[in-house]
């Protein structure tokens, strides 16, 4: 197995974005959310949801 240098964790957490819809992956890789905003819709229900939070982030 080869490091690269980030914990199996950060990995993990890195991969889990991958479940968001495609709107709030692209507006992480535009920058107009952080992975902290990601990873806090993930905790949200439904991709519903996850969307209209990604809207109201996005706003503010």
């Amino acid at each position: 197995m080869k490091r690269v240098g980030k914990s199996r964790v950060a990995i993990s957490n890195t991969i889990r974005l991958l479940k968001l819809p495609e709107k709030a992956q692209q507006a992480l890789a535009d920058r107009r959310i952080t992975e902290g905003h990601a990873r806090a819709l993930l905790g949200l229900s439904t991709h519903q949801a996850q969307v209209a939070a990604l809207h109201t982030v996005i706003k503010k």
